[in-house]
């Protein structure tokens, strides 16, 4: 957080937003690329080790990157704003990884959360810090409080090290679902698999709505503060706040709609979301508009869209789902922030009113994709439930009404054909359905 407060405060105050789209398209190929090298040697060292080496180099490259900027170098800014897209792909997608390597699914569904949580308590207090920061030194000291930050990550994985070991993955192996051999097995299913093609769009519509809505809000944000520590200040406190109201969200707010919507229909609520923040920004293009659509594209696409879509994973045979997972969020999602910048290219430098046209456009994409995402999440458990292949505890506590309802057609599908069917597999169903509700064929 302290890391992008600087430096998106340094780029919009001394870069400016009309080289954003030429920036975008930079950032995710340096990502992409970077991911790719990154994913070269995943697998070749254990992932705790590989962890703190990459966490040392990013805090060794970014003084340099600070000097730069102190010194009034102009590619300063643009570097360290491309730097902090490389490194979040890199980081969070092997943390995600590292953290896989100690929990089964059942315990994956349990921590995980918290470790979301905790990252919106680092986020509230990282902002909290940038103001105090900003008080006594510039902007460009941030960049060196980044730094310090990812030292001391490494630092304590170090410390940290003989308990994890001892701990140990649970498996025989560690997962290396982001190298290029899981890589590779991502394209493979993705052939075969109509639910993961439609993810592929959805995440491809969603990058695309955000992207251009952080161009609008960006351009607004640098209207109304045009002193970078001001800007950068304005950040922090942002930061803060919304990042205490993120684990509200993540607390109560989405697993309530989990709870009454299911998985597959709570995913169709951030792109509605992001469809009306283009039409707040199109009838309001001020700080307020910017704002909300901010919290849209940070706030409620963490607390809201992503735990959501990590559930939506499930349906995807466990085998595949890491590597899926590492390919949209490494490859594809990076690969639609270039097109989103190139889109802005070609746009040139377009009236609000109609970029907000294109936004929208691209977020009922978005809208689209999700809903037969929805169709196909409720097709491909079918599917596997007959087979037999699908763990129950992946989606237990993720059903709706209309997943539950489903289900339990099938449940009296299953009945009258009973001695066909292994009989495990048929009463495999009952708790789960007795569980939701969807009990009504037990009593006919």
């Amino acid at each position: 957080v302290m890391g992008f407060a600087g430096a998106e405060a340094l780029f919009l105050g001394r870069v400016g937003v009309a080289k954003l789209p030429l920036t975008f398209v930079g950032a995710s190929a340096a990502a992409v690329l970077l991911s790719l090298a990154y994913a070269s040697v995943d697998g070749r060292a254990r992932n705790d080790r590989l962890f703190v080496w990459i966490l040392v180099a990013a805090a060794v490259l970014l003084p340099g990157g600070a000097a730069a900027a102190f010194s009034g170098v102009a590619w300063a800014p643009t570097a360290i704003f491309i730097f902090f897209f490389v490194t979040e792909a890199i980081f969070v997608t092997h943390y995600m990884t590292f953290a896989g390597d100690y929990f089964d699914t059942l315990s994956s569904k349990r921590m995980f959360p918290l470790f979301a949580i905790g990252s919106s308590v680092g986020g509230a207090l990282g902002g909290s810090l940038v103001v105090l920061v900003l008080r006594i030194a510039p902007a460009e000291s941030l960049i060196l409080c980044w730094a310090a930050g990812l030292a001391a990550c490494a630092a304590l994985l170090r410390a940290r090290r003989g308990s994890l070991r001892r701990w140990g993955p649970l498996g025989l192996e560690e997962s290396d679902e982001t190298s290029v051999e899981g890589l590779q097995g991502a394209l493979r299913h993705l052939r075969r698999s109509p639910f993961s093609r439609w993810l592929v769009l959805s995440a491809l519509g969603m990058v695309l709505a955000l992207f251009l809505s952080q161009y609008l809000y960006s351009d607004i944000f640098a209207r109304s503060f045009p002193d970078v520590k001001a800007l950068a200040t304005f950040f922090g406190i942002y930061l803060a706040v919304t990042n205490v109201i993120e684990i509200l969200v993540e607390r109560y707010v989405t697993p309530w709609l989990i709870r009454h919507l299911g998985v597959a229909s709570a995913n169709l609520v951030h792109p509605v979301l992001t469809v009306a923040s283009f039409l707040v920004l199109a009838i309001d293009y001020r700080l307020v508009a910017a704002i909300a659509a901010r919290v849209n594209r940070e706030m409620l696409d963490s607390s809201l869209s992503m735990p959501v879509r990590n559930l939506v994973y499930n349906a995807i045979p466990l085998r595949f789902r890491g590597r899926m997972r590492a390919f949209l969020e490494g490859i594809v999602i990076y690969s639609g922030m270039s097109v989103a910048g190139l889109v802005l290219l070609f746009a040139g430098r377009p009236d609000p009113l109609w970029l907000c046209g294109i936004g929208a456009a691209t977020a009922i994409l978005y809208l689209l994709a999700n809903a037969r995402v929805r169709r196909a999440y409720l097709d491909t458990l079918v599917t596997e439930l007959r087979a037999g292949r699908l763990d129950l505890s992946d989606v237990s506590e993720e059903l709706g009404d209309t997943e539950a309802a489903r289900l339990g057609e099938l449940w009296e599908a299953l009945l009258p054909s009973a001695s066909e069917h292994p009989a495990r597999e048929v009463l495999r169903l009952a708790p789960l359905l007795a569980r939701r509700g969807a009990t009504a064929p037990l009593v006919r």
